[in-house]
């Protein structure tokens, strides 16, 4: 016998520990550690605020309220937390959240909860950023009047499988910097000139780094001069570098084309320097995902190269 569904008007709370998963590759025990810790706290404040926890989906958690306010007022109060918690702590053991809250009708069937409303909350978290709060209309229009909670329109976003366009707003937090928290809607242009200049600054970066690399080679490997004793360079590795396929630490793991291409136009950009031997994208995309012991030394002895790049990738707005 099915159980009886029971539909009602629900603020949903969704939130995500932000970089999960690349802890998780880099030490698996310190991941579980954290996600208990992360788990321990949250669980500790929503019933202060009438929350009740639907289910936890890896590291994030569904919670329900039955006030818009209270939801708002929890998350606000968990992102206070951390950043009490991570005032002390070492960046490799930071504990990040995103939180998304939408105001809607939810279906209640076996324990579990469904609907529109569930759906818009989880989609709204990732716009959130990091120890951030993002929040729709719905509940924008039930806490604009609280004091002590500023509010910022953010500019329109379309939500990936939500037919209706939907205005969203950040909450801003009392400990926000100034510039976060007074940064406004960007016009279309400005957003593009911004988005040019991290491209190329990323772009300076990586060319400043290589220009050093290639400076510290020319020193261990010099040239032989009358009179001096030239150093034998080993066969291999040779000098070369692999550029690992980029890891997708956004929450929609659809994104992934993204990391992979920006790992092949790297490649495409390393081959051209004369003199550097970069395998080609079979070869490094033969070790995607590969987070084995040892990985980064089993990658240069096998495609033969003394330097081995890896990134990560994150998709925002």
């Amino acid at each position: 016998m099915s159980s009886p569904e029971e539909r009602r008007l629900a603020a949903i709370m969704f939130t995500d520990m932000v970089g999960y998963s690349a802890i998780s590759q880099r030490d698996e025990a310190l991941a579980q550690e954290l996600l208990e810790e992360h788990r321990a706290l949250l669980r500790e404040l929503f019933p202060r605020f009438h929350g009740h926890e639907i289910k936890t989906i890896g590291d994030a958690f569904l919670v329900e309220f039955a006030s818009a306010l209270e939801a708002a007022q929890c998350a606000i109060e968990i992102q206070r937390a951390l950043v009490r918690r991570n005032s002390d702590v070492t960046a490799d053991r930071r504990i990040d959240l995103r939180i998304g809250i939408h105001l809607g009708d939810v279906i209640y069937r076996g324990g579990d909860v469904y609907g529109d409303g569930v759906n818009i909350a989880s989609r709204i978290e990732p716009l959130a950023g990091t120890g951030g709060i993002c929040v729709s209309m719905d509940v924008e229009r039930q806490i604009r009047s609280t004091s002590g909670i500023s509010l910022q329109k953010l500019a329109p976003t379309e939500l990936k499988n939500i037919s209706v366009p939907m205005d969203l707003f950040r909450i801003v937090l009392p400990w926000d910097s100034p510039g976060k928290s007074g940064e406004t809607r960007r016009p279309a242009a400005a957003a593009s000139r911004k988005a040019a200049n991290l491209v190329l600054a990323a772009t300076g970066i990586l060319a400043l780094a290589f220009a050093g690399w290639w400076l510290m080679m020319a020193r261990v490997n010099p040239a032989k001069k009358p009179g001096a004793t030239a150093v034998t360079p080993p066969a291999t590795p040779e000098k070369g570098i692999a550029v690992l396929p980029f890891v997708n630490m956004g929450a929609d793991k659809n994104d992934e084309y993204i990391g992979d291409g920006m790992t092949e136009e790297l490649l495409n950009v390393l081959a051209k320097v004369k003199g550097l031997r970069v395998p080609g994208r079979t070869s490094s995309f033969a070790y995607k995902g590969r987070t084995d012991e040892g990985i980064f030394r089993k990658v240069g002895e096998e495609l033969k190269v003394n330097t081995v790049l890896e990134g990560s990738v994150r998709k925002a707005g």
